[in-house]
């Protein structure tokens, strides 16, 4: 009410904006399996007042004008779900991967993340700028003030500072030394993370490592989830 938005959240009514979680279990305490609950025991997932994922049954129920092909079964922790990710402005290119493609996509990314370091360090025979007119419609980072490129994205520095030493010589040594680092030879492949907690072997050796969270928190966590 405070916001304004009363009117489209803050109650499961119709033509309201419902985002909720449907966790398995009808007796008991209603927080603590909240608390407790893994990814499969899930039921259902509305965004929005759309159902993306759930039980399949029950996924099948509140989704009735959706085609069976428009719902991709998968499976999590062996329990079998359906998932909906359709939308009206979604970008065309997006409608046709599914989530299988996007993962292995990702994970084939990140595998060749040094060679394309090793790429992106070789020296390259023309210009950025001429490169940049004929990539066309792409983002490029531009360094200003230490190459000139005939493109000011600021207000230029002056040629010298105070003590009388030049700054773009300056900088043009820090960008050496930067170099002489060579940022590929520290670019590792990454494997992408596993979908949900619950099909994550190294899940909680991951969190052993956040120094944000006490030992307590930890021990918790991997408690209650084993």
């Amino acid at each position: 009410k405070m916001l304004a938005w009363f009117a489209a959240v803050g109650s499961l009514e119709a033509a309201k904006r419902a985002d909720l979680i449907c966790v398995q279990g009808t007796t008991g305490d209603a927080y603590l399996p909240l608390v407790r609950a893994k990814e499969n025991d899930l039921t259902l997932v509305m965004i929005n007042g759309v159902a993306r994922v759930g039980d399949v049954a029950l996924m099948a129920a509140v989704l009735p004008s959706v085609s069976a092909t428009a719902r991709k079964n998968l499976s999590i922790a062996g329990t079998a779900r359906a998932l909906y990710l359709a939308h009206p402005n979604a970008d065309p290119l997006s409608t046709e991967v599914s989530l299988s493609m996007a993962r292995d996509e990702l994970q084939r990314a990140l595998k060749t993340l040094p060679a394309v370091a090793r790429r992106a360090k070789r020296p390259q025979s023309r210009s950025a700028i001429a490169r940049m007119l004929d990539a066309g419609n792409a983002w490029r980072l531009a360094i200003d003030e230490i190459v000139d490129t005939g493109v000011d994205l600021r207000p230029n520095l002056d040629a010298k500072s105070d003590n009388g030493k030049s700054i773009k010589a300056s900088a043009m040594r820090l960008g050496a030394s930067a170099a002489a680092l060579s940022p590929s030879a520290s670019v590792t492949s990454l494997k992408i993370d596993a979908l949900t907690v619950v099909e994550d072997a190294d899940y909680f050796a991951a969190l052993d490592m956040q120094r944000n969270l006490t030992a307590e928190i930890k021990l918790g966590l991997r408690q209650m989830w084993t």
